[in-house]
């Protein structure tokens, strides 16, 4: 057999005895050399897992019967006679069986060895644990640097009693499930490090089949560190959780915004507040009020949910008594937002605590409602939950109170501007505004009816175009200079209307502040005095005409009644000489009448100042002036002490007519006037003085009366007419009234109410 192989193959035979055992790719044996080096066989067999070793046994004949341990040993058997054929193939397969394990063998070595670069070239700490024995049988350099114990320290310790000691349960149920699914399987673990430390590491593991004789599972596993991971998740919860509250408040700040600008009045933008607030989920109730100055109380305007109900037994103040510091007080007082997170443990809302916490309430806040400076009133809101209010939300509320605030503010200014509006369109007199160019930009209706123009025909065109002639195209230069001090100018002018004709008008000019633009405007009130400059200017001819003409020529006929009386007999009472006597005196005392009026009316006012005299003294003048006059008639007064009581100056004026008229006209043997004066207090606070002055005379007749019907014309008899119109005027004019009553048989009570003033 050794010389065919020798002869016919490429291989080398080796025969027992020659070199001591064989080594080679092939072993044959007969039943003699199985039972002589059986244990040889048997060792080259047990590391057959690793190269396959073929061995060829070879027996007398087909009768020979091979044992079981025989075949434990061997892999294939021939008969001999050997064939040859048969032979070379058995020796062929073998051989060729040889040739892939080896090819495997080092296949497998190559991949051992990079199964080692990358086991020890993992960022991850590796390990592989033999969960029978609780033992590490390999591991890693990163599982070293991680856990901190050196490759022989970890292969001598206990996984779960060193490693997972933290956490043996959990690492227990885990091993449990790798090995009962046989899968991998990943799981959050604590890991003790060899320093105590503890981390959060994410396990990874699955089985690992071993293919030596122990029969036991091992398991692979990879620890990585993720205990920053873990903290930033957590973190990244955190803020996820605070993006979605954030978006919570959002979406209710949203929505209450969204209401706010949708309100057309304040009532309506409370109500809507209070009631978007009061849907949200951690909100019960909401409510708005405002502060009673005069008891402090804060007293509520709107609510919403079941606000209506706490409030009806609960008091809530803005002072610093107990009362008004609770979140609602406080938010007023200080103008910022005011917290209560624990309604159970914080003191300042011990007032409210019992009533609060049958509603549900856990937290508080009071937010003011403010804008520019101006504190408007108080925003309370109940949440559910403890801790309702974290630092976003109260940056919210703060400026949710601000939004409120502005968006009342812009409805006062709304409703102040439409009512200004309705108040310039329902003025009696021409208005007009215009920029600091000249520029008209609105006018009123009355502007319309005043000029004859329209607004679209004098909108956006120069206020010059009112002016009276081609080179007249602007006001005078001290009306800008005056205006833009910020004063107001006022002066008659003189202009044209859109048909041509001449308009005399009062005109005032007043800058106007606070729009809040930099561009500059100013307003302008026109007053046609054109029918009352030209009744003024008739009266004043008029006037020259009575004072100079007709007083000169009653004078003439006078001096001419006197000459006649020279040289004339006495005449009687009813003769035409004295009727002709009697009238000239009448006229007379008429013209000294108007001159009387003129000066009142006329020369002493000039109209910038308030002209005050003593009570007293003006009394006691014209009672002492009276009985100087009228020596045969009897003054009396009667004056309560008044002190230093102040009347308007004209009431002298006044005082001195009714006295006169008194005496003049009274045909007694007798003449008598009495003054009588008394001071009461009236309900607003005011001081009045009740003059009355009574005759003994004829009366006044009833046409001559009718003077104190204002704008009712009367004839005038005598001079007693103009006398009742001056005393009418003056009387009305410092804020007074006046009376006349008659009594029986023969006596008229003539009786003033005016103010006094206190210096």
């Amino acid at each position: 057999m050794a010389d065919w192989i020798r002869e016919e193959t490429p291989h080398t035979p080796v025969v027992e005895g020659d070199e001591g055992y064989p080594t080679g790719d092939l072993c044959i044996v007969d039943a003699e050399m199985v039972t002589e080096h059986w244990e040889w066989l048997q060792s080259k067999k047990e590391c057959s897992h690793r190269v396959f070793f073929p061995i060829l046994f070879v027996h007398s004949g087909e009768s020979q019967r091979i044992t079981d341990s025989v075949w434990n040993v061997v892999d294939e058997a021939i008969s001999t006679p050997i064939r040859l054929p048969v032979f070379e193939r058995r020796l062929k397969n073998l051989l060729q069986r040889r040739m892939l394990s080896e090819n495997l063998h080092r296949e497998l070595a190559v991949t051992k060895d990079k199964y080692r670069a990358v086991f020890d070239a993992s960022n991850d700490a590796i390990v592989v644990i033999d969960p029978e024995r609780d033992t590490i049988d390999d591991s890693n350099r990163q599982a070293s640097e991680l856990l901190g114990y050196s490759r022989a320290e970890l292969a001598a310790l206990s996984p779960r009693n060193r490693l997972f000691s933290s956490d043996s349960d959990s690492f227990d149920r885990f091993v449990d499930s790798v090995l009962g699914t046989g899968e991998g399987w990943t799981d959050e673990l604590i890991v003790t490090k060899r320093s105590g430390d503890t981390i959060v590491a994410e396990v990874s593991a699955s089985v690992l089949e071993m293919d030596d004789d122990s029969g036991r599972t091992r398991l692979v596993a990879s620890i990585r560190d993720i205990t920053e991971r873990q903290q930033q998740q957590r973190e990244l919860e955190h803020q996820r959780d605070q993006l979605d509250e954030l978006h919570r408040i959002n979406r209710t700040l949203r929505k209450t915004t969204q209401v706010v600008a949708r309100a057309s009045s304040r009532h309506e933008l409370e109500r809507e507040v209070c009631e978007q607030l009061a849907r949200s989920d951690r909100y019960e109730f909401a409510w708005i009020g405002t502060v009673d100055e005069a008891t402090k109380d804060i007293v509520p305007r709107q609510t919403a949910g079941p606000a209506g109900e706490y409030l009806e037994s609960v008091t809530i103040r803005a002072d610093d008594s107990p009362t008004g510091r609770g979140p609602a007080g406080t938010a007023v007082r200080e103008c910022s937002v005011s917290i209560v997170q624990e309604i159970q443990s914080d003191p300042q809302f011990e007032p409210w605590r019992d009533r609060a916490a049958t509603f549900g309430v856990h937290a508080v806040a009071g937010v003011p409602i403010h804008y520019d400076g101006e504190v408007y009133g108080v925003l309370a809101i109940y949440a559910n939950l403890p801790n309702a209010f974290d630092r976003v939300e109260q940056a919210v509320l703060a400026d949710l109170g601000v939004t409120i605030g502005h968006a009342i503010n812009a409805l006062q200014a709304h409703t102040e501007v439409k009512l200004f509006e309705e108040a310039v369109e329902q003025a009696g007199h021409a208005i007009y505004i215009a920029n600091g160019n000249g520029i008209i930009e609105y006018v009123n209706s009355a502007f319309e009816e005043s000029t004859g123009y329209t607004r679209d025909e004098v909108i956006g065109r120069h206020h010059s175009l009112l002016r009276v002639g081609e080179d007249e195209q602007a006001f005078p230069p001290d009306l800008w200079e005056t205006i833009w001090a910020g004063e107001t100018w006022q002066d008659e002018t003189t202009g044209r209307r859109k048909d041509g004709r001449r308009q005399h008008v009062d005109q005032t000019v007043a800058p106007i502040s606070g729009t809040g633009s930099s561009e500059e405007y100013f307003v302008a009130v026109r007053i046609d005095i054109t029918d009352q400059r030209r009744r003024r200017q008739q009266l004043q001819t008029l006037h020259r005409i009575f004072r100079h003409n007709i007083r000169n020529e009653l004078n003439v006929i006078q001096g001419y009644l006197d000459i006649i009386d020279e040289v004339t007999p006495p005449e009687t009472a009813e003769s035409p000489m004295s009727k002709i006597r009697a009238s000239t005196e009448e006229l007379l005392q008429i013209s000294t009448q108007a001159r009387r009026i003129e000066r009142t009316f006329v020369g002493e006012d000039d109209g910038n100042t308030v002209n005050k005299r003593s009570f007293a003294e003006i009394l006691i003048r014209q009672c002492s002036s009276a009985r100087m006059q009228f020596g045969e008639a009897t003054v009396e007064m009667t004056v309560p002490e008044v002190g230093n009581a102040m009347v308007d100056a004209e009431f002298e004026t006044a005082l001195e007519e009714i006295l006169t008229n008194a005496l003049r006209h009274n045909d007694s043997e007798t003449p008598r006037a009495v003054c009588e004066v008394t001071v009461e207090e009236t309900t607003h606070d005011v001081t009045q003085a009740v003059v009355s002055v009574r005759d003994n005379g004829p009366g006044i007749p009833e046409h001559e009366r009718r003077v104190l019907s204002e704008g009712e014309e009367t004839p005038l008899l005598h001079g007693s007419g103009l006398g009742l119109w001056l005393v009418n005027w003056i009387i009305k004019e410092i804020g007074g009234e006046i009376r006349i009553d008659d009594i029986d048989p023969r006596s008229t009570i003539v009786t003033l109410r005016l103010p006094l003033y206190r210096p």
